[in-house]
């Protein structure tokens, strides 16, 4: 029994690890891929708030603002027309 065991065991890790090993390495390059596309995107949003100034950042940051109040309380109205008051 111990022998069908080892056997078992030992055929079901020579055909998985190989497979785990290239899957280990999909996902590094991947992770690796994702990390430049993330330094990429906050290099890009630095300079564009670089460009635009503190006027134009509070701006951004307002209109920003008065959009998630609407979305916020759109979505209220919205969700509460099926209700009786």
């Amino acid at each position: 029994v111990f022998l069908a065991i080892n056997r078992f065991a030992g055929s079901a890790v020579t055909r998985l690890l190989p497979l785990a090993a290239k899957a280990f390495k999909v996902a590094a390059i991947l992770l690796h891929a994702a990390t430049d596309l993330a330094e990429m995107l906050f290099t890009a949003a630095g300079a564009i708030f670089r460009s635009l100034g503190p006027g134009g950042l509070g701006l951004i940051l307002g209109l920003g603002g008065v959009f998630v109040l609407l979305v916020i309380f759109g979505a209220r109205r919205f969700l509460s027309q099926g209700e009786a008051p």
